[in-house]
């Protein structure tokens, strides 16, 4: 998913279109929760998710929605009609769901997108003055509201995403050299906020919150420009029931976990462990699942 139809590009978008095919199959993770029938994807991309759909539930109505007309198109060359796509901004379809035309659906599904679109209010707090709990939980709210008013009565709503671990300090060792220099760049080139650390005898002791954004996106190359600029962990998982509810959502399960990939690239290149010298996991990602009505 994009907010911005110009971040991805050239090699930048032929990365970005790789990494979503690898994670497929974490992503079929979500397909148990979903309700077969009219299946809408908010922020579909190049179309991962809605390839997965396609298998899953071949006499299912797909529609995926995307800023980027490059991701967009990439989608459509890879799911050859099999969804219909839209270019839409999702912001201007909160403020009126009927812009989009189509609907009641049954399942609507936000898969990695939720972060992208709290980044962005982050960014432009003035566009998001409305919520208590500030611009990136406003964000949520509006597309929660928006699910909400696509859904079909019983419809669900699959929310997959990253997740704010529960805070507390935790330590850091680098299996290399290269490896804390990446944290060095990456602590400068953090955009959502300052990452804080102290270090001695190269044992670093940070927040978990701010491990976890380190930890999720040091890996990356062509795109880092971009990553380094997205609060994946903005919301805990209890956060998000909340603003559920408040869209009048109900929110029936939650789990959050970590992607064997992560797990094991953690496990090669660095040590966490709590205050103790315990081994520490944190959770990658949350799958969180609410029904209308």
């Amino acid at each position: 998913m994009s907010t911005r139809p110009d971040v991805h590009s050239g090699l930048g978008l032929e990365a970005y279109v790789q990494g979503m095919a690898r994670s497929k199959g974490d992503k079929a993770r979500m397909l148990p929760h979903v309700r077969p029938g009219r299946i809408l994807e908010l922020g579909c991309g190049s179309g991962a998710v809605l390839e997965l759909l396609r298998g899953f539930s071949p006499a299912s109505e797909l529609v995926g929605i995307d800023l980027s007309a490059k991701l967009l198109g990439v989608a459509a060359r890879s799911l050859q009609g099999a969804a219909r796509l839209r270019r839409r901004d999702l912001f201007a379809l909160a403020h009126d769901p009927g812009l989009l035309g189509e609907g009641p659906f049954d399942t609507v599904i936000l898969c990695s997108t939720l972060h992208e679109l709290a980044t962005f209010a982050l960014e432009h707090p003035e566009r998001f003055p409305g919520h208590p709990e500030g611009p990136m939980a406003e964000a949520a709210a509006r597309i929660f509201g928006l699910a909400r008013a696509l859904l079909a009565e019983g419809g669900v709503l699959v929310v997959r995403d990253g997740v704010q671990p529960e805070r507390r300090p935790l330590r850091l060792r680098f299996r290399s050299p290269e490896l804390e220099e990446r944290f060095w760049r990456f602590a400068d080139d953090f955009r959502p906020f300052t990452l804080e650390f102290s270090v001695s005898d190269g044992l670093y002791t940070l927040p978990s919150d701010h491990l976890y954004e380190f930890a999720t996106k040091y890996f990356y190359e062509t795109n880092w420009h971009v990553e380094v600029g997205e609060y994946f962990g903005w919301a805990s998982g209890r956060q998000l029931e909340a603003l559920l509810r408040q869209a009048g959502l109900e929110p029936v399960h939650r789990e959050a976990y970590t992607i064997p990939f992560l797990a094991e690239k953690w496990a090669a290149d660095l040590e966490i462990s709590d205050l103790e010298g315990r081994p520490y996991t944190l959770p990658s990602t949350q799958i969180l699942v609410a029904r209308k009505g």
